[in-house]
């Protein structure tokens, strides 16, 4: 709006809001005085956020500082009801497996496994529901003709180049479940 459309806009309200306090206490309605000028939005449309910039790859965004090799910890079935139990890197073939811990069946349809180092990923298919106890396996680095039966295959590539291979398990929202650490 214009400068003076505010300033009739501000005199009405006043003069409304007068009049009905005024009307309503039984007094005459005072006259409205000088109105003070609007304050003007900036006119830049630049934003700086005093917030550090995101990383610009996934990789950097979750990359921890290596640390010491630590025994895995059990997993938790009431905070996390599928796991990383198992991840066999090789020069010759990897392996990771996946469980249900939880007593209840689980819909994996769409997560993915992830390579923070690489940025490789794997999703799982549709409709692959675990039963309470089961585990599903990946494998890399090998042909697909010599991935067991009921497992999946990844690529014949190796996916882990170097340790400590970091493996995280996303839900179909990629939302982390599970980061699992595979030392040589």
């Amino acid at each position: 709006m214009h400068q003076r459309h505010w300033g009739l806009l501000r005199a009405i309200l006043a003069v409304v809001m007068l009049g009905g306090l005024a009307a309503s206490c039984g007094e005459a309605s005072p006259t409205p005085g000088p109105q003070p000028e609007p304050t003007r939005a900036p006119t830049s449309t630049t934003f700086t956020s005093p917030l550090p910039q995101p990383s610009p790859t996934m990789g950097e965004f979750l990359s921890v500082p290596p640390a010491p090799p630590l025994a895995q910890s059990t997993p938790d079935p009431d905070r996390t009801p599928v796991a990383i139990i198992n991840a066999e890197i090789g020069s010759n073939e990897e392996v990771v497996t996946i469980q249900n811990i939880s007593s209840s069946d689980q819909d994996i349809s769409g997560w993915i496994l992830f390579n923070l180092a690489g940025d490789q990923t794997f999703r799982f298919p549709d409709a692959l529901v675990l039963q309470s106890g089961d585990s599903v396996q990946v494998y890399s680095a090998i042909s697909q003709d010599q991935v067991p039966d009921g497992a999946f295959f990844w690529t014949e590539e190796k996916v882990w180049q170097e340790f400590p291979a970091d493996i995280l398990l996303l839900n179909s929202v990629t939302r982390l479940v599970y980061w699992y650490v595979a030392y040589e």
